[in-house]
C-alpha cells in the first residue's frame, strides 16, 4: 500500500453501496476524475466519503487486490478536511429517525385518544388515568511518498 498527494478534478461522486462493519457505518462512492493534465483518470476510484466536484488536493492511497485477477484500487481522501462535503446521516441514521418521529406520532395519537375517552366519560370507572412515562428509544450522538505504483 502506497499514499500520494495528487491535484485531481472530481467530475464525478457517486454513492455505490452502504453498510455497517463491527458497529460502524460506512458509505463507499465510486469516483470519476481528471488529472492535472486534464486527461481523464481510466483507474476504478473509490472513496469512503463524498467528494466535493472541482479541482482539489487529494491523498490517494493505492490498495492491492486480495485476488489478483483484479486491479488494485485507489481510494482518495481530502488532503485537507476542511473542504469536505458535511456527510448525510446514514440510511441506518435516516431509519433511526423515522422510527422516532412514527413513535412520537402514534404517543400524540393515542394521548388524544385518551382524552376523548375520558372526556366522554366512557370506561371512567374501570380504567383509572395514569401518567406512566412513555418509554423513549435511546439516542446515539453522534505516509512515505512512494508514487510508483500510482499511474496518474
Amino acid at each position: 500500500m502506497s499514499e500520494a498527494v495528487k491535484t485531481l478534478t472530481i467530475t464525478e461522486c457517486r454513492h455505490k453501496k452502504s453498510g455497517t462493519t463491527n458497529g460502524r457505518d460506512w458509505s463507499l462512492y465510486t469516483v470519476s476524475a481528471v488529472d492535472d493534465t486534464g486527461l481523464p483518470v481510466q483507474q476504478d476510484l473509490i472513496s469512503f466519503s463524498q467528494l466535493p466536484l472541482g479541482t482539489n488536493q487529494y491523498k490517494v492511497t493505492t490498495k492491492p487486490s486480495r485476488d489478483p485477477q483484479y486491479p488494485p484500487s485507489y481510494s482518495l481522501e481530502l488532503a485537507d478536511k476542511s473542504k469536505a462535503i458535511p456527510q448525510p446521516p446514514s440510511p441506518a441514521d435516516e431509519g433511526h429517525e423515522m422510527l422516532r418521529e412514527s413513535i412520537r406520532l402514534l404517543n400524540d395519537r393515542v394521548g388524544a385518544l385518551e382524552a376523548a375517552v375520558r372526556g366522554a366519560g366512557l370506561f371512567a370507572s374501570t380504567y383509572a388515568q395514569t401518567d406512566v412515562p412513555v418509554a423513549q428509544p435511546p439516542v446515539q450522538v453522534g505516509a512515505a511518498n512512494d508514487t510508483d505504483d500510482i499511474p496518474f
